[in-house]
């Protein structure tokens, strides 16, 4: 016991180190996780391929494994509600030979969105956002040569999307913008953030692994959360600014990873990490704070820090729900919903 006390307070005293210093900025730092007010067990959540939760659903797709390509007869992507209750989402390109889907999101219509790639029995290529209705696609935005690594739902019927172009031969474009704007009804609104005005690190468009760049959207913000870089990029819809701020950096991949990620609607960001430096690995929930000159630096919920899947209360933060933040505290299907604030 004496031994894991001391390997937690190892994990907290790297996030504690500076923490309390220059973030009166922030007055909405949260103090405390509640108990769960809501349990629901998903066997999805032990499966491979990707999950988060979005909206009102838990979204996954790629649930075969590392392949993310669809057929015309399997969904593409799967949709649980709250009660376990599953939707199937089928979409396919006539003419493909191949088609892919990278990423997934739900608006708040309950409509889905997803972006990847196609490809022609000739072998062209072709990039997409799509819209599915009542399982079945509705429409779609050809992006070529944008390729889309994420998407979330943006303002007046459009999509956000963050990801790069790509040449004829199928090479990045390094000088494209990387955030753009969507319509169904009028293509690309808009486009920015160029790497060239960044920090280096964003090379990798979704980083050395799953989770290492993240992209979340509200009714008001776009952001994207970079470990790689150690920068959060947020762009402002209503005022049309787009701001990029220097986070303090994490320790190396091999060391510490980011699980979960998660924007609310009020503007905070959540992140779980997981520890693994030493031979207990550890797991907890941090919030993104912001001093005065608009640095960020995590800074860890008191009472969510413990030994990965040993008895931890958070394993993976899913993503949040309302004024709940949904998360695993183990690998047995179940997920849970607490509210976070203040004590």
């Amino acid at each position: 016991m004496n031994f894991l006390r001391c390997r937690l307070l190892f994990f907290l005293l790297f996030f504690v180190a500076s923490s309390c210093l220059h973030l009166s900025a922030q007055k909405n730092i949260v103090t405390a996780l509640a108990e769960p007010h809501h349990k629901g067990n998903f066997p999805a959540v032990t499966s491979g391929g990707w999950k988060y939760w979005d909206k009102d659903y838990l979204v996954t797709w790629a649930q075969s494994g590392t392949s993310y390509d669809v057929s015309p007869d399997k969904p593409a992507v799967m949709l649980y509600d709250r009660d376990g209750n599953a939707k199937e989402e089928y979409f396919w390109v006539e003419g493909a030979s191949r088609v892919g889907v990278d990423y997934a999101a739900v608006t708040k219509s309950g409509k889905v969105l997803i972006s990847g790639g196609a490809r022609t029995k000739e072998g062209l290529a072709a990039f997409y956002i799509a819209e599915i209705v009542d399982g079945r696609p509705k429409r779609i935005i050809r992006t070529t040569p944008f390729a889309p690594v994420y998407i979330c739902e943006g303002e007046a019927d459009t999509v956000w999307a963050y990801g790069f172009e790509r040449n004829d031969e199928g090479d990045r474009v390094p000088a494209g913008p990387m955030l753009r704007q969507f319509s169904f009804d009028k293509g690309q609104l808009k486009a920015m953030l160029l790497i060239s005005d960044l920090a280096p690190g964003w090379n990798l468009p979704e980083g050395s692994y799953l989770g290492e760049v993240n992209m979340r959207c509200t009714p008001s913000t776009v952001g994207i959360y970079n470990a790689r870089s150690s920068q959060w990029v947020q762009f402002d819809m209503k005022a049309n600014i787009l701001r990029v701020a220097k986070v303090d950096p994490l320790p190396p991949p091999s060391k510490m990873r980011i699980t979960g990620f998660a924007l609310t609607d009020t503007g905070d960001v959540f992140a779980s990490f997981h520890d693994r430096s030493k031979s207990v690995p550890m797991s907890g929930l941090f919030q993104l704070a912001f001093d005065s000159g608009g640095s960020g630096k995590w800074v860890f919920v008191p009472g969510t820090v413990g030994p990965y899947r040993r008895g931890a209360p958070i394993e993976k933060l899913m993503g949040t729900d309302g004024t709940s933040l949904v998360h695993t505290r183990s690998v047995d299907g179940n997920i849970y919903w607490s509210k976070y604030g203040n004590q």
